[in-house]
């Protein structure tokens, strides 16, 4: 065993010199970086949480986070990445950046600055929803999608659609002052007042909350956005042409000045919230077309007084007329029978009947 001794320990020394010569050699060809760390199925990056190929970036450490380094591989960015990043100010993503998920940068409320890659397609769902100071963003001319929220209770002021884009979600750009579109965009038009238009999938996107007075809907449109007229406070008249027939939901929602909706037949489906908070309205009276109303399509409608329910109705749901203190009167076509008003939740009491 003792002849042994010296060749054990001088096998040992050779293996060690073997791995420490290895490891300097990834070091300097850039295999491994002295900020890096590997843990099991990812690694940390400057502060990154990547996959181990390095191409997808898992998320941040949000605590403490301000400037972000990307390394070059990175290709997606995961949904809520960098949600509530609260110390970050501003972000340079890299081209080879091509996915952006979900709220990535939901609730970063000082960030003031992005640079979006050049190649990318869609601006994700509620992106940037709640950045409160975010005041400039250019949207490259890749763009083919915003998002639904995606700037929603964003700090930006004005934003430019590019002529790429051919959609854009509800409440997507709610909130943001002024709205221009590349002189060659030609899937929306700005209308006389700013309304925001598809005009190819005949959506009424976006109103301005500056709207005021009455407002007529353009005959075509037929559907009124989810989020179209929020908060448009000072809007007192809507009326709303035949080729309407869905109203999305919080299409309407905190309009407080708004006291007449001006309904014509064509309309099927009130969706959830589309008129809540309306704290105005007193009479509505729904054309024969109607056939459902969503939950909480009338929620804290405090004023309304009497509703006329429409001869197609089909399908009333829970709690459509919930906190509405002042209903009194609800008149209601002799084919609706009282087993589908108890569904329905209206009471008895309330009811009325019409001969004809």
């Amino acid at each position: 065993m003792k002849r042994n001794t010296p060749f054990l320990f001088a096998l040992l020394m050779f293996a060690f010199a073997l791995a420490y010569c290895t490891a300097q050699e990834k070091k300097a060809s850039g295999q491994a970086q002295p900020d890096e760390k590997k843990t099991e199925g990812r690694i940390e990056v400057n502060g990154l949480f990547l996959t181990p190929d390095g191409k997808t970036l898992i998320k941040s450490k949000r605590n403490y986070i301000r400037t972000v380094e990307f390394p070059d591989q990175v290709k997606i960015i995961r949904g809520g990445a960098f949600r509530s990043c609260t110390q970050l100010q501003q972000i340079e993503i890299p081209d080879s950046v091509e996915e952006i998920g979900i709220a990535a940068f939901v609730g970063c409320f000082n960030l003031e600055e992005v640079k979006l890659p050049k190649n990318l397609k869609i601006v994700s769902a509620y992106l940037f929803n709640n950045c409160q100071n975010l005041r400039e963003i250019t949207l490259p001319d890749s763009v083919e999608e915003i998002g639904e929220g995606a700037f929603w209770h964003s700090g930006l002021q004005q934003i430019t659609i590019p002529r790429s884009v051919k959609k854009i979600g509800g409440k997507a750009l709610l909130g943001i002052e002024e709205v221009i579109l590349d002189p060659e965009q030609k899937n929306f038009v700005l209308d006389e007042h700013g309304v925001l238009i598809d005009q190819k999938q005949k959506i009424l996107v976006l109103a301005p909350q500056t709207l005021a007075g009455t407002y007529e809907v353009p005959e075509g449109i037929e559907t009124i956005g989810n989020g179209a007229f929020y908060g448009c406070s000072r809007l007192n008249k809507i009326v709303l042409p035949e080729s309407v027939k869905t109203i999305e939901t919080d299409a309407f929602n905190k309009c407080r000045g708004l006291y007449e909706i001006v309904f014509s037949n064509g309309l099927k489906k009130i969706d959830f919230q589309a008129f809540a908070y309306c704290r105005e309205l007193t009479v509505i009276t729904l054309p024969d077309t109607v056939e459902e109303i969503q939950k909480n399509a009338f929620i804290s409608c405090i004023n309304l007084s009497e509703i006329r329910i429409s001869n197609s109705m089909q399908t009333i749901h829970k709690d459509a007329f919930y906190d509405c203190k002042n209903l009194r009167h609800v008149i209601v076509p002799q084919a609706i029978s009282y087993k589908k008003l108890s569904e329905w939740r209206i009471p008895g009491k309330k009811i009325s009947r019409p001969k004809n």
